[in-house]
């Protein structure tokens, strides 16, 4: 009997190891895939770079892995064991909040002031914006800033009570304070939401998605436009929201979270409330550009582009879309200093817990351009060559230098150097 129970065993055994090599040849039944990042391995090209660099084999064991049979289902069946057993997550970057309420980590440390550098480093940034700012301003752009709302911010009665106690400052607290003391043009979603969320009748934030809800980002969106209008004295195409419907099951975006958790049995998010949008039918204006999160993702592709003459969005300042466009540009590929002068506005867009990171790169990236020592030697040269090309202006510049007493070379300096400063010379056909 018993060696019969050692053979059974062995044969169950084998059996399950068998069972993900047979799901890979012939695919016994078929699997939900994984959500999330990292789920989308590429067959690995092999080259005598990547083989010597070692990254040939940590490629195709990723990729091998994510082939295996069975994969998704065991997967998930470890993260239902965790869930089940101990209400914790195995997903990359979600905390299991109280009420089933699922967090970014990151939005929780930035709420509490856990993530907070101090006022020198968020001092420096606001100084590197009010240059940019600065040189933008005389070539006839409006540089401002936007900060969002994360999770933290916007469910404080949710996190869990392992987290310490909120800390005496935040990042977002610090450069609010800063901005507002030197007059800094910003727009603080956060207080607007404060404001908001006590008399919404429909959720402002989806408990198991990792954004504010996509009713809420659709009077953020409206919030903005109202804000662009003052600040640039332009009468916008406003959105209308003709009706709400509530309660309606979550979309994919207000669930995120809960689908990323990857669970043999998902449970099910709380219902949300969606809208029906129109416009009003003005003339669209202002050309746009927003480097920002995911937050700005809804009001780019759904709305900017009945509002907006232009609009275009550096998501992380890493990948470049022009709205219509699903593809994208990389950094590398875009002229910063003609798309900069392209537009009207430029935001720095961003949820609180990347407020330490002002513009994800860009603000400094767009100094390095415009303060390029070769192209500014050059852009001068060309603009001085163009004014000894144009008899009516070398006449205005010769008249300048006779009444200031300086040299006809000195005046010509000095007014190619308020022309590069002061217009849009990437514009001007060389």
């Amino acid at each position: 009997m018993e060696k019969r129970l050692r053979h059974s065993f062995i044969i169950v055994f084998l059996v399950l190891l068998a069972l993900p090599a047979a799901q890979t040849v012939i695919g016994m039944w078929r699997e939900r895939p994984l959500q999330g990042i990292g789920q989308d391995a590429r067959k690995p090209q092999f080259s005598v770079g990547n083989w010597f660099a070692g990254t040939l084999q940590d490629s195709l064991l990723r990729f091998g892995s994510q082939q295996i049979g069975l994969q998704p289902t065991l997967v998930r069946l470890n993260n239902q064991l965790y869930y089940s057993l101990f209400n914790t997550a195995q997903a990359n970057k979600v905390t299991i909040g109280k009420n089933g309420v699922l967090y970014d980590p990151a939005q929780i440390e930035s709420a509490k002031g856990m993530d907070y550098v101090g006022v020198p480093p968020l001092q420096e940034k606001l100084q590197k914006f009010m240059a940019l700012r600065e040189l933008l301003r005389k070539k006839g752009i409006t540089l401002a800033m936007v900060m969002v709302p994360g999770k933290g911010l916007g469910l404080p009665e949710s996190i869990p009570d392992h987290y310490p106690k909120w800390g005496s400052m935040t990042n977002f607290e610090a450069v609010k304070r800063m901005s507002d003391s030197l007059q800094l043009p910003l727009l603080d979603l956060v207080q607007w939401y404060d404001q908001a969320r006590p008399q919404s009748p429909y959720p402002m934030y989806a408990a198991t998605g990792n954004h504010w809800s996509e009713y809420c980002a659709t009077l953020a969106a409206d919030t903005l436009f109202g804000y662009l209008e003052k600040l640039m004295q332009a009468d916008l195409n406003r959105l209308v929201i003709k009706k709400t419907h509530y309660p309606i099951p979550a979309s994919p975006v207000d669930n995120d979270l809960n689908l990323g958790m990857n669970l043999l049995f998902t449970p099910s998010p709380p219902m949300m409330a969606y809208s029906e949008i129109g416009f009003e039918g003005k003339p669209r204006k202002l050309r746009v550009l927003t480097i920002g999160d995911s937050f700005y993702s809804k009001l780019f592709t759904e709305y900017s582009g009945e509002v907006f003459e232009q609009s275009h969005f550096w998501f992380y300042f890493r990948e470049f879309y022009r709205n219509g466009d699903p593809h994208f540009q990389s950094t590398a590929e875009v002229d910063i200093r003609k798309e900069i002068e392209s537009q009207d506005v430029i935001l720095l867009y961003m949820v609180d817990s990347h407020v330490r990171d002002l513009g994800f790169g860009f603000v400094e990236a767009a100094l390095d351009a415009f303060n390029e020592k070769e192209w500014v030697l050059a852009e001068i040269a060309r603009i001085k060559a163009d004014i000894r090309g144009d008899v009516n202006w070398m006449a205005g510049i010769e008249a300048k230098a006779l009444a200031g007493g300086v040299s006809v070379d000195s005046m010509l300096m000095k007014d190619a150097i308020w022309v590069l400063e002061n217009s849009r010379v990437t514009l001007v056909p060389h």
